[in-house]
This record gives C-alpha cells, structure tokens and sequence, in this order.
C-alpha cells in the first residue's frame, strides 16, 4: 500500500470516528442537570481518553465560539440577529465542533454566526437559547 493510501485511510478513519465523539459531547451536554453524577463522571473519563486517541493521531479541535466566523473552518448552519455589534459576525455557538489534522481542516465546525444589521430590536437576542441549538442540531 502507497503512502498516500495510507494517509486517505487514515483521515477517512478518524472522519468515522468523529460522530462518537459528537455523541459524547452531546451525552455530556445533556446530562448536566442530571442527577447521575457518576454516569457523567464516567462519559467524561471515556471522553477525554477518546480524546487524547484522537490527539494522538494529529487530531485537534477547532475552538470556535466568539471567534470571527470563518469560512475556511465554520460552516454557518444558521444566522441570529444579537443585539451587541461586537457579535457581529462572530460565532455566537458551536452546534458541532470542527476538527483539524495535522493542521489541516478536517472537518468544519457548525455554528450560529451573529447578524447585528437586523433594525427591529425585537428580533434581536443576546445569544442562541439552548432550544434553538438543539433545534438547529435537529435539523442538521
């Protein structure tokens, strides 16, 4: 097998395993305000080794939330009106993380991207609630 086999390989593996952590993440997310401590406790344990497997092969996560959205690693799944302009065109949430390998995207990471030139100020928000990302997650 040529090298560069082995490199599509690799990257079409860890494109593979990315929903697990996505399922992770939402599992943690949504166990917050639940009263099994110790599940949570050991999701996040199973989490952060899965994690460091992944950082073990070059991958890392992109850190998206109230950067400048960018299209060479945001994907907008959806566009808010906020009422601060310093939002504007910010990530005002992250719906699922993005990924780098080795520096290079592999996988954009779904935001909520922040519009303040709405003029109605009853159309504006401070930031998505969590009803509206899981809406949005839905619709994905």
């Amino acid at each position: 097998m040529r090298n560069n086999d082995k490199v599509i390989k690799k990257k079409q593996l860890v494109l593979d395993l990315l929903p697990v952590m996505d399922n992770l993440d939402r599992c943690l997310e949504s166990s917050r305000a639940s009263e099994h401590a110790s599940l949570r406790e050991g999701v996040s344990i199973v989490r952060d080794q899965f994690q460091q497997v992944l950082e073990g092969v070059g991958v890392t996560g992109i850190d998206a939330d109230g950067e400048t959205f960018d299209p060479a690693k945001h994907e907008a799944v959806m566009v808010q009106s906020v009422e601060n302009p310093a939002d504007h065109k910010k990530v005002i949430a992250v719906l699922r993380r993005g990924y780098l390998q080795d520096g290079h995207l592999l996988r954009a990471a779904q935001v909520v991207v922040g519009d303040a030139a709405v003029t109605r100020p009853d159309e504006r928000v401070s930031r998505p609630s969590k009803e509206t990302k899981a809406r949005a997650v839905d619709a994905a």
